[in-house]
């Protein structure tokens, strides 16, 4: 991998952790039940997994199906998966979900992920120029020469 792409996955991992991800419990045993949800911190995302860092000990069976959500400014994207696997014997755990999610969500997902990381690489670019404008860097050099 490159330099440009280890930035780029660098920048991705950023945004993941920065937004808000709701996890919850659809279902048990093919039977739906609704509970509270768990703010959780994403690691990485690809097509079909998603590794998630959280406290709490999450059953690892086949028969729970887990829900996890984005909150975006204007949207909610839900996606859910049932095989999941812990890494680790102690808090805090990490997690991979495999997740099923439409076509048309799944791209919406990595376009709305995209657009973030345009904007907030535009943002950090902004305030560099931004915070360098205040600074002139002149070079003062005294008015009197000293001799030894």
């Amino acid at each position: 991998m490159n330099q440009k792409e280890n930035d780029k996955q660098f920048h991705l991992r950023k945004l993941l952790r920065s937004m808000e991800c709701r996890l919850s419990i659809s279902q048990v045993n093919d039977r739906p039940v609704q509970t509270g949800f768990a703010l959780v911190e994403v690691e990485g995302l690809s097509s079909g997994e998603i590794q998630f860092v959280s406290e709490l000990l999450l059953p690892d069976r086949g028969h729970v199906t887990f829900s996890l959500e984005f909150v975006f400014e204007e949207a909610v994207l839900k996606f859910q998966g049932s095989k999941l696997h812990r890494c680790g014997e102690s808090a805090p755990y990490r997690y991979q979900l495999e997740y099923e999610m439409n076509r048309l969500e799944r791209s919406m997902l990595f376009a709305k992920i995209n657009h973030l990381m345009e904007a907030s690489q535009s943002a950090v670019t902004k305030a560099i120029a931004s915070y360098a404008s205040f600074y002139s860097y002149y070079h003062f050099t005294p008015g009197k020469v000293f001799q030894t």
